[in-house]
């Protein structure tokens, strides 16, 4: 299962012949974000033998990727001997785990997608997240701002609100505005947008909390609807927290993507949140299942499985 990659989108333009020349150079492209599949060696592409094929799975967007194979190109080989992989590129290939981020450059050659370069990506915190993204530069256009992010290299253009102020003017929303003065290039941000890609909240990333839902809880105070959560922390303690809304009118309106988020979850799961403090309330930002290999309470978590035995001390000297 893992190499169906290389049969579909690279091994079926494969021929029977070989030849020992080197195809030519490929056409430098743009480097790309990807993760790193798997590879195999001694592969014949397109009528050229002992060709490497790499599989990367190339990021498009914050929700776009797409699964390629890409060959190493050989180096021209002496006389009399075997033509083998660019060592450069093969050797960058074999210090690669499976799942790593990864910088490549390809581009196309007479054996399709080449790869020309591959190195390890620096990956910063919250970029592999959904709403995590590292800060570029804003840009000012008449009473307007806009602020850049990136995500993977690809950048991500998110608008300041504006309101209508105090003299009939348009204005920056002041709060965003102040947040977006104290951003630093480079660094990671949770960020969470509304309609027309218009920032609603920004803050410097922090990895989520981790807890056990409980239960949801609708209630209806004194006309007032409530969505809330209980959800187990570490060491025990429960806290409650809300779903953020509205009124409009005399109804009562909940986010809802962040009601989506919490309906869809199921009681007694662990899960992955955040929340904010709004005048003694706690309310919830997102909420989503927590990575699989988190299934026991908080406190568990993080201890070490006492069923998996230690490696014996030959293996252990092999490993090192």
């Amino acid at each position: 299962m893992k190499f169906r990659w290389l049969a579909v989108a690279a091994l079926s333009s494969m021929t029977c012949v070989s030849l020992m020349a080197a195809p030519p150079p490929p056409e430098r492209g743009a480097d790309v974000v990807a993760q790193y599949v798997g590879s195999r060696p001694n592969q014949t592409v397109k009528g050229h033998s002992g060709i490497t094929v790499v599989g990367l799975k190339i990021i498009h967007s914050a929700t776009t990727s797409e699964i390629k194979g890409v060959a190493i190109p050989n180096d021209e080989p002496k006389k009399g001997e075997t033509a083998k992989p660019k060592k450069e590129v093969d050797d960058a290939v074999k210090k690669l785990k499976e799942g790593e981020y990864v910088k490549a450059g390809y581009g196309e050659s007479t054996l399709g997608p080449t790869l020309y370069s591959i190195e390890p990506y620096d990956l910063k915190p919250g970029e592999d997240t959904k709403n995590g993204y590292v800060f570029s530069k804003t840009f000012e256009k008449g009473a307007g701002k806009t602020v850049i992010f990136t995500k993977f290299g690809v950048e991500y253009p998110f608008a300041v609100p504006t309101r209508r102020g105090e003299k009939g003017v348009m204005e920056l929303d002041p709060d965003i505005a102040a947040a977006v003065d104290k951003l630093t290039e480079g660094s990671s941000y949770w960020v969470q947008t509304g309609p027309g890609k218009k920032l609603v909240a920004i803050e410097p990333y922090t990895d989520p909390q981790i807890g056990k839902l409980l239960k949801l809880k609708e209630k209806d105070p004194e006309g007032h609807r409530t969505l809330e959560a209980d959800i187990e922390m570490d060491g025990g303690k429960t806290i409650t927290v809300k779903v953020p809304s509205k009124t409009v009118g005399t109804a009562t309106v909940f986010d809802t993507v962040v009601s989506g988020e919490l309906r869809s979850m199921h009681a007694n799961s662990m899960v992955e949140f955040r929340t904010h403090d709004d005048g003694g309330n706690t309310l919830l930002r997102e909420i989503q299942a927590a990575p699989k290999n988190v299934d026991k309470k908080p406190a568990e978590a993080a201890k070490p499985d006492a069923t998996k035995k230690e490696p014996a001390k030959k293996e252990a000297a092999a490993a090192k």
